[in-house]
């Protein structure tokens, strides 16, 4: 696996970054769609999308004009992980990151230290300051170190196991 590459909108606008975001979801959307091999007529007749919206569906998921009820019965449907997709389009800005095992990763880390966390805070009545950008980076490292080595661990093993 070679180095993360992530993209950059083009300008800091935030109009820009809007639309950009809005264009990493729909193409998650629409490459779930095509590897599904979903037809546009069973989201209708399923009742996930309506007549109306199924009609000019292209038009209207990259304008931004499907209802926000619609939008979710897709993301259901599709089975779409939408914190994977927020790792994926909003951190990694590589929307098509979504799709490899790195990002199913990050974004398991990501649902159950925030759950690890609020627990933690709770137990504690909520007296919790944020900690310095530096410290979090540093914890992230050991982390992540961690998880490559017990990684690298289970591939040998595998190769092991066939050797």
């Amino acid at each position: 696996m070679g180095e993360i590459q992530t993209g950059e909108p083009a300008q800091p606008d935030s109009n820009v970054r809007a639309d950009w975001v809005h264009d990493g979801y729909v193409a998650i959307i629409r490459r779930q769609i095509a590897e599904n091999n979903i037809r546009l007529r069973e989201l209708q007749r399923l009742g996930i999308i309506t007549e109306r919206t199924r009609r000019s569906f292209d038009e209207r998921l990259s304008g931004g004009r499907i209802s926000i009820g619609e939008l979710w019965r897709i993301y259901n449907h599709l089975k779409i992980d939408m914190i994977r997709a927020m790792v994926a389009v909003m951190i990694l800005r590589k929307p098509m990151a979504y799709f490899e095992p790195f990002c199913e990763t990050l974004a398991a880390y990501t649902e159950e230290l925030s759950i690890a966390m609020h627990e933690q805070i709770s137990a504690t009545a909520g007296d919790f300051q944020p900690i310095r950008r530096n410290l979090v980076q540093a914890h992230t490292s050991k982390l992540t170190r961690q998880v490559f080595e017990h990684q690298q661990r289970t591939m040998q093993l595998s190769e092991q196991a066939f050797q």
